[in-house]
């Protein structure tokens, strides 16, 4: 019997330049997997407050009124087109800052703790505490003015516009504004207010164009994201709007921002000549307005009726 040889190939197995290759591989694409991570919570943090802004504003809406803060009493002055800001002046051009007073919240006369608009105008999920003593002590919660005090990561202001020509009084009606902010700058109000050195304007086209420089460390997308709030310094009529959302920003390659309002009379001419000058609220997510009529004395109202205490 004739036999034949069998041939067995040659088994190879892996070599350590191949496992060193495919470690390689591998961590690259978990570095870039990893360094996703961190952009995607930041568009998932972006997505949720652009989904809750809408309601956060229609809830500070009625927080203004049932506190009671469309009461003339309420308010330091009077004026046509006027401002209330939990934490100070923003200087927004057309309006007159106004504080509250013990009137229109407790009750008597006299002014509020600057406490008591906060209460009205910032988050409360969000506490701050003072560090323990000890070691084995427990942190306690910091007080502002015998209140507790909240870092207000969601914040806003409220605008009072008369929808005739004369001045905010009880009875008539009146525009009620609010302007949600995420991440605002609370110790600076007028840190929030961009106006381009005062040249900042629109044009019938929509394009918005400067000359100042933008806020510190800001870029143009973020000082005119989608949703941003600007105002007009002199809408074109007594009952217009101050207050409107720039639903698209795109940036212009010639140094300008072509917007789109959510209304079309932020680009319409005013009614007296002259270029339309704006302010843009950085870091504002949100607007909600609504017709009111300014609270007077009534069975409901009177001095001992309401009262809030921070």
């Amino acid at each position: 019997m004739k036999r034949l040889p069998i041939q067995l190939d040659a088994k190879k197995g892996i070599t350590l330049m191949e496992v060193l290759i495919a470690i390689g591989i591998l961590a690259v694409g978990l570095s870039s997997v990893a360094a996703l991570l961190p952009a995607g919570g930041s568009q998932a943090k972006k997505a949720v407050m652009a989904d809750r802004a809408a309601t956060l504003a229609e809830n500070a809406l009625a927080d203004a009124v049932t506190a009671g803060l469309i009461r003339p009493d309420a308010l330091t002055g009077g004026g046509s087109r006027i401002v209330l800001d939990p934490i100070g002046d923003p200087g927004l051009a057309g309006l007159t800052y106004r504080s509250l007073t013990v009137a229109g919240v407790y009750g008597g006369g006299g002014a509020v703790s600057s406490a008591v608009p906060q209460l009205f105008g910032q988050s409360r999920d969000d506490l701050i505490f003072n560090d323990p003593a000890t070691e084995d002590a427990l942190p306690t919660n910091l007080l502002v003015e015998g209140t507790r005090g909240y870092l207000g990561r969601t914040s806003c202001l409220w605008a009072i516009e008369s929808l005739t020509a004369g001045s905010i009084v009880a009875g008539r009606q009146a525009r009620l504004s609010v302007v949600l902010f995420h991440e605002r700058e609370v110790t600076s109000p007028g840190s929030a207010v961009f106006n381009g050195g005062g040249t900042a304007e629109i044009d019938s086209n929509g394009l918005i164009t400067w000359s100042g420089s933008l806020p510190s460390g800001l870029s143009v997308k973020q000082v005119f994201r989608p949703g941003t709030v600007v105002l007009r310094h002199t809408p074109e009529s007594v009952a217009a709007p101050a207050f409107y959302v720039l639903r698209a920003a795109p940036e212009n390659a010639s140094g300008g921002v072509y917007a789109i309002a959510d209304d079309r009379r932020l680009t319409e001419p005013p009614t007296s000549p002259g270029p339309m000058y704006i302010s843009v609220l950085v870091g504002s997510v949100g607007l909600a307005q609504r017709i009111v009529t300014l609270e007077g004395n009534s069975e409901y109202s009177w001095p001992g009726a309401r009262r809030v205490t921070p």
